[in-house]
């Protein structure tokens, strides 16, 4: 391995490499350079490096330029293709006498992760696979959530601008590249169905003649709030501005390889095939450049309606616009817990235990309740205390489908989610706690959802 000295925040700061300033990296970069980091950057967009030359940054004519004045290089890149070109290519970093440690940002999937590192290290550079959670107000704050896997020198070496980075959590999840990969596809997949299954309820209430902000409320008061509900509609779909900051070419992209991650371990993508449907079809339609947040209005045009904030509720306060809201709660509660049991057997069988993805999953952007609470706090305990029944989720269910029909609403991720509660009411009992859907999936999948003894003795230890 080439020579390496510290970035640390201790004496004097080697200059460090950043390549990829968009939405997130260039956020991130100025972070770097608020704390006292000589960066070097580089992107194709001239404008951005621009900006950050104005904050403070060296600008790299070449990739190799960058590479060969800089021992650590950090990229941040939007596709697969882009990270290959950027590292590898002819005139990519891997051809800089400096460059001893590729530390990625990007979203890439596990195999890729693993393909990297291998020819990285035939160059004698280390590759720290590092995705990122967060958005890109946390990106500029140094309030990330960074998960990390490779070598752990390199871990160590590193981990003070990580730190800079990532105040909110920093895991390392050992030697192998492509674990992080696969948490943060998962935490990705809980982002996006949250997205997906929001707007298919608030379609659907709105149709009905639901006021969409009281809907809203209702949600995020209930088992069925997410990051989409909490942070995204009011702001930025109910206003029809759709502008929260990033594309849905990324989150089409990261579920699509979030699918073949799961479907790799061997757990049923009931949930997340669908999701993966609803994304792509919408980025496949003209979404690709838009923000995600417009994800509804490839929705709309099925229901004939659009979902916009101070439209007056045409529903009284009646029972039935009251049952209507409360079934709509359950059935994107039953959803919500069936892709977090996707993720979590599915992190099982990829060797990541329910604390660790938790640290993650329970961070804004994939938290929801049934993965900050009833995967690691019931399932994980073998505790199974939902409170409610199967039985009585499918009929939430059952009823939000029988009103999406009359309605003529298309429903296609809540109607799988219905198919599957029917599968697992009939090859069980419709009284059982809801929680033990969880357990389904670690049958089919051939895992189980568990604390390990080691996380039992620390936490006996903390008390």
């Amino acid at each position: 391995m080439k020579e390496s000295t510290g970035t640390g925040s201790g004496g004097a700061r080697e200059p460090i490499g950043f390549v990829g300033l968009g939405a997130m990296g260039a956020p991130m970069a100025r972070w770097l350079l608020s704390r006292g980091y000589d960066v070097i950057v580089s992107d194709l967009n001239g404008k951005a490096v621009e900006d950050l030359v104005n904050h403070g940054a060296r600008a790299a004519a070449t990739l190799t330029e960058l590479a060969s004045a800089a021992s650590t290089v950090f990229t941040c890149l939007p596709s697969l293709g882009a990270l290959r070109k950027v590292a590898l290519g002819p005139e990519g970093l891997q051809h800089g006498t400096s460059i001893s440690t590729l530390v990625d940002f990007s979203t890439t999937g596990p195999a890729f992760a693993r393909e990297l590192g291998a020819a990285l290290a035939a160059r004698k550079i280390d590759l720290l696979d590092a995705p990122i959670t967060g958005n890109v107000v946390t990106a500029g704050n140094g309030k990330l959530g960074i998960m990390c896997s490779g070598p752990s020198a390199t871990f160590g070496r590193t981990r003070p601008v990580l730190e800079d980075l990532a105040s909110t959590a920093l895991l390392y999840l050992g030697e192998e590249n492509g674990r992080a990969q696969t948490l943060k596809l998962l935490n990705n997949l809980l982002s996006a169905t949250g997205m997906a299954v929001a707007c298919e309820a608030m379609i659907l209430g709105v149709k009905a003649g639901l006021a969409p902000e009281a809907m809203l409320e209702a949600i995020n008061a209930s088992d069925a709030s997410s990051s989409a509900t909490r942070n995204k509609f009011a702001r930025s779909v109910l206003a029809r501005r759709f502008d929260f900051g990033a594309r849905m070419a990324i989150t089409a992209k990261d579920t699509s390889l979030a699918v073949g991650v799961v479907e790799e371990l061997g757990v049923p993508a009931w949930i997340a095939r669908r999701v993966q449907q609803i994304w792509g079809f919408a980025a496949s339609q003209g979404g690709a450049e838009r923000d995600g947040t417009s994800l509804i209005t490839y929705l709309e045009p099925w229901a004939g309606i659009e979902v916009e904030g101070g439209r007056p509720a045409q529903a009284t306060d009646s029972p039935g616009a009251a049952r209507l809201m409360e079934r709509l709660v359950g059935a994107v509660s039953a959803t919500l817990l069936a892709v977090a049991c996707e993720a979590f057997v599915a992190g099982s069988k990829a060797g990541l235990d329910p604390i660790t993805m938790t640290r993650i999953l329970g961070i804004e952007t994939g938290r929801n309740f049934a993965s900050s609470h009833v995967l690691p706090e019931q399932v994980a305990t073998r505790k199974f205390a939902y409170g409610k029944s199967l039985g009585a989720a499918l009929s939430d269910l059952d009823f939000v489908a029988d009103e999406a029909r009359r309605l003529g609403v298309t429903t296609w991720v809540l109607d799988g989610t219905r198919a599957l509660y029917r599968l697992a009411a009939g090859l069980g009992r419709g009284g059982e706690d809801m929680s033990r859907l969880a357990t389904y999936y670690e049958a089919w999948a051939g895992a189980e959802v568990r604390i390990p003894p080691s996380c039992h003795e620390e936490q006996g230890g903390r008390a």
